[in-house]
């Protein structure tokens, strides 16, 4: 079943004719049951059965309540009797009409149902005050089982998982014989039916899965199949225990922040790690050139009330021989903090005692000064500027934009301050931007140190995309911002030099840029120039003197790489050397590692090329 189109197929699948073509606006499929009697399919705004292997198909929808949010989300058939759990609770098939099925609490929304053939499992909801829920004072979720059809249940909700008093899970259920499995952001398994749950597993050690929107299939009680938006497809050959996952097709996927890594405390001959940033949302890593990747785990706290999502990742640096990464709210409404990959390379842990920058009192701010602006349209901006600054980190151009944007719109500003805005790191020293202003932390520091350096230009559109650029090596600082102007500090960010007079050509926008020892060069839309002492400035050239253009710089050793749209080039003696001539479209990101050249591609995934060859 595609769509609303319904195929079969007489040779095991080899070939497929079209059966019958289903009404339109059905939207999405949710499941086909096929029975000795019947076939029945379902979508999110119907179900329809067939009495003639899908010729013809009658709606049978007589009793099912699906309002404005009472979808169907699952089917399933047990003992000949099927079920439907939609937005608005559970149903049960009669002859031609659906029954409602009561529970032991007054359930308002399914959020999944699965079956064997004995017990009927159903993870339910209750509309709750919220804020009794996130203060974990109200019960809001429940797993119940049934052993006779829906008439009676049990409740075998886990106590060892989820926050019993807290935000439900989006709980997907999935089982087989005495197998029950509960996915989510980690997740918990049974072995009899769910009168007993064995450990949890954390987030990052099976698929996320999401209920509303992800599937699953049990083909026994050891083989287990997930396909979950965020982390793809998986199995499970040992009842759940542990997960692999499928590839089907070599990923293509976005590759940014590439980053070639050994660890050179391991002696020689220490095989070359690559991680990168996939899809701008987490950080995998590969040991075999890009074939197959590996998510770097997060830990998330599953016993909370109010649990956080997990955190979008937005850059990947390398600094000292170790990895950070910077990670968030996707729409910067939430907590930014910067991890490190911990020294096993399997998970991302968070800096101990740095502060954390919370966009969550800003957020609500802003929503009440755009009401209020709404409601008074002669409200002074400068007031309602003053009062956003009194709440939040940020430069003062940001919250100007922030008040000026139309707010009946998604605010673009805060999603790209926290997804544009970079950090570096040189030993112990951090440096962030965050909402287009940039902070400084050190170990023993309350909270981040305001460096005075912010985007000052008009944030346009245009110019909110762009990123800042950073190089840090010791107490030095180099900033390309985006109006082109290129600054430094010598003290870690207590004072500035504007270095922009001292270019060898004019500049509009920085593209790259990155320490060789103590030399910087700096990538920018005119050339690429280096300075030994941030002072002197020369222009980087080929053998005939021509500036090249290059996106971006790629260190190994004490060497230098660029690439541009059409070469990748060595620098030799000072100048630009061409050593591959091909450069696929819309690299992403750069690496070398000895006589291999990585790139990162926008959907091809890591290609490499060996300069040997």
């Amino acid at each position: 079943m595609l769509a609303n189109e319904f195929f079969a197929s007489k040779d095991d699948g080899q070939t497929w004719n079209l059966v019958n073509t289903l009404p339109d606006g059905l939207y999405d499929a949710i499941g086909l049951i096929l029975t000795e009697r019947a076939f029945y399919a379902a979508f999110d705004r119907g179900i329809f059965r067939s009495e003639d292997n899908g010729k013809t198909w009658k709606a049978i929808n007589d009793g099912l309540m699906m309002g404005n949010m009472g979808y169907i989300r699952s089917i399933v058939n047990i003992q000949d009797t099927l079920f439907a759990g939609t937005g608005n609770g559970l149903y049960r098939l009669g002859t031609d009409s659906w029954q409602s099925v009561k529970f032991p609490v007054s359930v308002s929304l399914v959020r999944s149902v699965a079956a064997t053939e004995k017990n009927l499992y159903v993870a339910a909801e209750i509309s709750a005050d919220p804020r009794k829920v996130s203060r974990g004072l109200l019960q809001a979720w429940w797993i119940f089982r049934s052993t006779d059809l829906g008439n009676s249940w049990d409740d075998i909700t886990p106590t060892n998982a989820w926050a019993v008093k807290g935000w439900p899970p989006f709980v997907k259920l999935i089982a087989a014989g005495d197998t029950l499995l509960a996915m989510e952001q980690g997740m918990v398994r049974s072995t009899d039916g769910g009168d007993t749950w064995l450990p949890v597993q954390l987030p990052g050690t099976s698929p996320a899965m999401n209920a509303d929107v992800d599937i699953a299939i049990a083909v026994n009680e050891r083989v287990f199949y997930v396909d979950g938006w965020e982390d793809g497809l998986h199995r499970s050959t040992d009842g759940g225990k542990s997960w692999d996952i499928v590839n089907i097709t070599q990923d293509t996927g976005q590759i940014g922040n590439l980053i070639a890594y050994r660890e050179n405390s391991k002696g020689d001959n220490i095989p070359l790690t690559l991680y990168a940033r996939y899809e701008e949302e987490k950080v995998v890593k590969t040991t075999d050139k890009g074939t197959s990747w590996q998510d770097v785990q997060i830990e998330m706290p599953m016993t909370e009330p109010d649990r956080e999502e997990p955190p979008r990742i937005t850059h990947i640096v390398k600094a000292d021989g170790k990895i950070y990464a910077k990670g968030g709210d996707s729409l910067g409404r939430g907590k930014t903090r910067i991890y490190r990959v911990s020294t096993d390379s399997n998970s991302l842990i968070p800096i101990q005692g740095m502060p954390i920058l919370d966009a969550m009192e800003l957020t609500f701010w802003m929503h009440e000064r755009r009401m209020q602006r709404m409601n008074d349209p002669n409200l002074p901006e400068a007031s309602v500027i003053k009062q956003l600054q009194e709440k939040s980190t940020g430069a003062a151009e940001f919250f100007r934009q922030l008040v000026k944007s139309d707010p009946q719109q998604p605010d673009i500003y805060t999603q790209l301050g926290f997804r544009k805005g970079a950090f570096a790191v040189s030993r112990d020293t951090f440096y962030m931007e965050y909402n287009y202003k940039l902070l400084r932390w050190e170990p023993g520091d309350t909270e981040w140190y305001d460096t005075e350096q912010e985007e000052t230009v008009e944030l346009t559109s245009q110019l909110a995309f762009r990123e800042l650029k950073l190089a840090a090596s010791e107490n030095t600082l180099y900033v390309g911002k985006r109006d082109g102007h290129l600054v430094v500090s010598f003290d870690k960010g207590n004072n500035w030099i504007d270095l922009t007079p001292s270019l060898p050509f004019p500049v509009k926008a920085f593209h790259d840029m990155v320490f060789v020892g103590s030399t910087v060069y700096v990538a920018m839309d005119a050339g690429v120039a280096a300075s030994n002492d941030g002072k002197q400035w020369r222009a980087i050239t080929d053998a005939a003197g021509t500036p090249l253009i290059i996106g971006r710089l790629a260190v190994d050793g004490t060497t230098l790489y660029g690439v541009s749209k059409t070469a990748v080039y060595q620098l030799e003696n000072g100048t630009w050397k061409e050593v591959a001539s091909e450069v696929p479209e819309r690299v992403t990101s750069f690496a070398v590692d000895g006589n291999v050249l990585y790139v990162g591609t926008w959907n091809n995934g890591v290609l490499h090329f060996n300069l040997n060859e």
